[in-house]
């Protein structure tokens, strides 16, 4: 009886370990992915601001023009990325859960990469509407590259991953991310489709 309660005790003792080892598996997993969309994010956000400001200052520059459309081209597809970020931030730090009244964080990005898209693909100098376009667009991207600067993890390991998820100054800056970019009534420029509500 003795033996067959240590060999009981023995598989208990197994098996919660490989329970523990799974969890903290996952939990490194899910941390892991949230740096990387941390940093993913600070680069979309810095990388579309860098190019619309060399899109506003092109004037009749066609050689800059089409640098800063290119530009702007590599920086997009991020939208899945930021989004990650945001939600991986959802209720953390004692938060309430993150609400959107006019946008999520994918619906943003989507929106404003296909409105720099469709921006100054002819000749001349851009339009008045263009331009304000552009300018209201390094506006908030100024402010969310900022914010997103505050998302200083540099390295990724097991603890690191862990440590994302108890907390700390990112979920703010999470959320602030988040206002950011469900403030603003408009972000489509006028005449761009939605691509989430565009069919293929």
């Amino acid at each position: 009886m003795l033996i067959l309660l240590v060999i009981s005790l023995i598989g208990n003792v197994f098996f919660y370990s490989q329970y523990l080892h799974g969890t903290k598996e996952k939990r490194v997993e899910e941390g892991s992915r949230i740096i990387r969309a941390g940093w993913d994010t600070k680069l979309h956000f810095g990388g579309i601001l860098d190019n619309v400001r060399l899109l506003l200052d092109s004037g009749d520059d066609m050689g800059k023009r089409i640098a800063a459309k290119q530009g702007i081209v590599d920086w997009t597809g991020y939208a899945e990325q930021v989004q990650a970020f945001v939600w991986g931030a959802d209720g953390r730090n004692g938060r309430e859960p993150l609400t959107f009244e006019r946008r999520n964080a994918l619906t943003f990005v989507s929106q404003v990469e296909a409105s720099l898209k469709h921006i100054g693909t002819h000749g001349g100098p851009l339009t008045v509407k263009e331009r304000r376009y552009l300018l209201s667009i390094e506006k908030l991207y100024s402010t969310l590259s900022e914010i997103a600067e505050g998302f200083t993890v540099d390295t990724i390991n097991d603890s690191q991953a862990q440590l994302v998820l108890s907390g700390g100054d990112w979920v703010d800056a999470a959320y602030d991310l988040a206002a950011v970019m469900d403030r603003e009534e408009q972000m489509l420029f006028e005449g761009v489709k939605d691509p989430l509500l565009t069919e293929d």
